[in-house]
């Protein structure tokens, strides 16, 4: 059962994966920043909304909402646009000490008149921000990056897409920032992890790294055939060689059916079975956020869902 899904906004790379997702989950609240938008893609998202009568709710600036140790806050739009990319709605999810910023395709003027709105109400410093627009030159300005001022910034951007996405402008103001930059279309799916006091990332294409950082080794886990628990490389339970099974990836090892021994992270290290675990991917031209605190689980794709669910 979902609790909420959030559409970022009405156009088609946005919404067009959302009526599969009420088609199949129950679902509580359905956010929206408008109720109609003309294509056949929306109509669907509207129509399995309906079937679930649910009646898509717009949400204001400031709406949040609480989940374990986890919020999730609405920051914008926060003025009507006639362009639908200006209309994405802007999320902040915090987590612990650690936060994470998505902003659909919102692009420069409207970011600034959601600066100009909350002005010293509101602290942007931002672990990760999803850069706006796929990496668009008509997103993530000056003004909004200085603001900002993330840490990693992940683009969501298909590999040798039609637009050229992402752009040199948006690119060239990220690496002047000191901004490290993960992009799906070069390292395919993006997973992000938090304890709440730090951010780690892990990737597909284990061949590529970053930009503007420095090489980061990947992370792999080892399972143990009998059992079937995954640990850590560091754990110090690892079964004997003869009962290992090798897995590049976190995701992997649960695909294969496997459960984390001793709360195995994607970072290598061990946390208590009961401490929250973030984990942030995107793949080609889709984000997908996952934040898994305690027995609930927020998912976004190009948009957020979220829901209760056990996670172990």
């Amino acid at each position: 059962q979902l609790e909420y899904v959030f559409c970022s906004h009405a156009h088609e790379d946005h919404v067009g994966g959302l009526p599969s997702v009420l088609a199949v989950y129950p679902t509580h609240a359905v956010y929206a920043p408008t109720r109609t938008y003309a294509s056949k893609a929306f109509d669907d998202f509207v129509y399995y909304a309906d079937q679930q009568r649910l009646e898509i709710t717009i949400p204001s600036p400031g709406d949040s909402w609480t989940l374990g140790e986890t919020s999730v806050t609405v920051l914008g739009p926060v003025q009507s646009y006639a362009d639908p990319n200006d209309t994405s709605i802007i999320l902040r999810v915090e987590y612990g000490d650690t936060s994470f910023l998505f902003t659909g395709d919102m692009e420069t003027s409207a970011e600034n008149d959601m600066l100009d709105y909350w002005g010293s109400r509101m602290s942007w410093e931002t672990d990760v921000l999803k850069v706006g627009h796929h990496g668009s030159d008509t997103s993530t300005g000056y003004r909004f990056l200085n603001e900002v001022s993330p840490d990693y910034a992940v683009i969501s951007v298909g590999k040798g897409n039609a637009y050229g996405h992402p752009h040199e402008q948006p690119l060239s103001r990220l690496k002047q920032a000191g901004v490290t930059i993960l992009r799906t279309d070069e390292l395919g799916t993006i997973v992000a992890r938090t304890d709440g006091k730090e951010v780690t990332f892990t990737w597909d294409n284990q061949s590529a790294n970053p930009e503007n950082a420095e090489p980061a080794q990947p992370v792999q886990f080892i399972g143990n055939v009998n059992s079937h628990k995954f640990h850590s490389p560091d754990c110090a339970n690892l079964p004997t060689g003869k009962n290992r099974i090798i897995f590049d990836t976190y995701e992997e090892a649960i695909d294969a059916g496997y459960t984390p021994a001793e709360a195995a992270s994607g970072d290598g290290r061990k946390y208590a079975p009961d401490t929250g675990i973030m984990t942030v991917s995107g793949a080609f031209n889709y984000f997908l956020i996952k934040i898994k605190d305690f027995n609930q689980e927020i998912v976004s794709h190009a948009a957020v869902v979220i829901m209760h669910e056990k996670v172990y």
